[in-house]
């Protein structure tokens, strides 16, 4: 059997093991494959990782916050997409050769595009990504692709933004900056909203207003305060899950070889 587990933290309420597991069954070939968890903490990656190598099992795994590009490290090659972005999110494992992937992207710019699609007039306009890890590097890339040609980014942490937003081309605001602007994308692309932040929302519900598009990368809660807050703005909303479903699409193509089952992996990010 061929095993396959997602790391990171909080880790327990991912979707993916039971995504993946649901397109085991639509194929008929659960026998041929798992999906399990684990919790690591940073400071337990190496550990972890290195065990992992050592296990002749594995065929790959799937990264997420706060690893996605701390897993770099170990890998023996790079897709070329993934490094551009700067961070990886899956690990195909062939013949004890571990490669690593980006699939995030592929994951944010289905949904958007497909909405943009329905909606021309956001194309082309100002976009503000909030959040600097790998998430927001997936996003950069896929915010591009989708043809988004003014990107501005915050963060917390000022120091880090600007340095971020110098290496991938964008430009950085503050807090207190954003209400100068007019975004028609908003991307959250932090863990505000999930967790231990529950209930808080990464920006002012000030700034959400309609002819405006809402994408929160966070799945769980399903719906968070920022989309809430969207809701009730009368923006757009783009959900996490929406970003899980087309991602984990992709990944199960990486994972399998096979066409990826996408209605029986929807049905199972909704029951």
């Amino acid at each position: 059997m061929k095993h396959y587990i997602i790391i990171g933290t909080p880790v327990a309420h991912s979707l993916s093991p039971a995504m993946h597991t649901a397109g085991y069954k639509a194929l008929g070939i659960e026998h041929e494959f798992s999906f399990t968890y684990q919790d690591v903490k940073p400071e337990e990656l190496d550990e972890v990782m290195r065990a992992l190598r050592a296990r002749t099992d594995i065929r790959g795994i799937t990264v997420t916050m706060p690893h996605k590009e701390a897993v770099v490290h170990y890998l023996d090659v790079i897709d070329e997409t993934a490094r551009e972005i700067g961070a990886v999110n899956t690990i195909v494992v062939d013949d004890g050769k571990w490669t690593g992937y980006n699939t995030d992207w592929y994951g944010i710019m289905k949904p958007l595009t497909g909405t943009l699609h329905q909606n021309p007039q956001y194309t082309y306009k100002c976009a503000l990504l909030i959040g600097i890890g790998g998430a927001a590097k997936a996003a950069v890339y896929a915010l591009k692709r989708s043809g988004y040609q003014k990107i501005f980014v915050t963060n917390r942490t000022v120091e880090t933004g600007r340095l971020f937003a110098d290496r991938y081309g964008l430009t950085f605001v503050t807090d207190t900056e954003l209400p100068a602007y007019e975004f028609n994308l908003i991307f959250n692309a932090t863990p505000i909203g999930m967790g231990v932040y529950t209930g808080r929302t990464p920006i002012s519900a000030s700034l959400l207003h309609t002819h405006q598009i809402v994408f929160d990368s966070i799945y769980h809660p399903r719906e968070t305060q920022l989309l809430y807050d969207a809701g009730r703005a009368g923006s757009i909303r783009l959900y996490g899950w929406q970003m899980l479903l087309h991602q984990g699409a992709r990944q199960f193509e990486l994972y399998t070889k096979r066409t990826p089952p996408l209605s029986a992996l929807e049905t199972s990010l909704h029951t």
